[in-house]
């Protein structure tokens, strides 16, 4: 895949996925619309222990963390957390059916510090070949919110679900 335009970065974090093909540059093409850094550390996934920025965008309607490798400065994974959750049913009508789903355990959602919905659930609606995945909240009746944009690098379902959800991480610094 060839590199991602950088700025792409920038309208993921506004909530926009349309534009969306998957996540393919280095830390430093990181573009600068995503802000200053508020909170640097590590974090282990199975893969690897990636290094981690969070970063806050002028517009305050998110945060957006980046995970990359510390001995090479590849992104493997951003994940875009609302201020305020958007409705998450033109973002599903856009996208289509995801590839597959991940329904959060108790645990997972705890080692993420997702809210739990009263009376609803949490998944991650995923589309691995897009390098794309949505944390919707539902609540009681069904309706859900977006949580989170993840982008990643375009891989199979299942990779994606082994790599950065399966296992429950922890954070450094």
């Amino acid at each position: 895949m060839s590199a991602v335009d950088p700025q792409s970065l920038c309208r993921l974090a506004e909530g926009e996925v349309g534009h969306w093909r998957g996540l393919a540059l280095d830390h430093d093409q990181l573009p600068e619309c995503l802000g200053p850094v508020v909170h640097t550390g590590t974090r282990r996934f199975a893969p690897a222990i990636l290094a981690s920025e969070t970063h806050r965008p002028s517009s305050g309607r998110a945060e957006v963390d980046v995970y990359w490798w510390i001995n090479g400065g590849r992104v493997d994974l951003v994940d875009v957390s609302f201020t305020t959750p958007p409705g998450a049913e033109p973002l599903l009508r856009e996208l289509g059916e995801p590839e597959t789903t991940f329904p959060y355990s108790d645990e997972v959602r705890r080692a993420l510090k997702l809210p739990s919905p009263a009376g609803g659930s949490l998944e991650e609606a995923i589309y691995a070949s897009r390098g794309l995945s949505l944390v919707l909240a539902r609540d009681a009746s069904g309706h859900a919110n977006v949580l989170r944009l993840r982008g990643f690098r375009p891989m199979p379902a299942k990779r994606y679900v082994a790599d950065f959800l399966r296992l429950v991480f922890e954070s450094f610094g």
